[in-house]
């Protein structure tokens, strides 16, 4: 069952776009310039594990999305080193619900994608920055049992 789990949750990682500017943080900054930069971001070790389409997870940082705290991951572009895309993950997955509410609140209702794969519900929410034109993503794997296994939203420069 694992397995199934994993290629949908990477289905739904890759068939949106991922994160931007964010905060103190700008597109193409470098993982050291990144860490200067965002209050108490440390350096995190590369692993394959955390890689999404080809980019690097080098820092993270907690951050507070309103009143979801998360854990704000950068990831980085191999060939440039600059900052690809943000991700952000609620510390407790129980807030996924109110998060995802607060960020329909934020950008609008979105464009939504849904599947089922047996007992897990798969979805996610797509929406376009009207200030930045960033390509914003929040996606979510819901259990039969109603908990979550993944629930993230993502930020990507245009």
């Amino acid at each position: 069952m694992k397995k199934p789990m994993f290629a949908a949750a990477a289905l739904l990682l890759t068939a949106s776009p991922a994160l931007a500017n964010w905060g103190a943080t700008g597109w193409g900054m470098t993982p050291a310039d990144v860490i200067a930069a965002v209050p108490n971001a440390v350096a995190t070790a590369p692993d394959k594990g955390k890689d999404v389409r080809g980019m690097h997870e080098l820092a993270a940082a907690p951050y507070k999305d309103g009143d979801v705290a998360t854990t704000a991951t950068f990831l980085f572009d191999p060939n440039t080193n600059g900052l690809a895309f943000i991700g952000l993950t609620p510390n407790d997955y129980g807030q996924c619900d109110a998060y995802k509410a607060t960020l329909i609140a934020r950008y609008g209702k979105g464009k939504p994608t849904d599947m089922k794969l047996g007992e897990l519900n798969m979805g996610k929410l797509d929406w376009v920055d009207p200030k930045s034109g960033d390509k914003l993503m929040f996606s979510f794997i819901r259990r039969s049992d109603g908990s979550y296994s993944i629930c993230k939203f993502i930020t990507e420069k245009p």
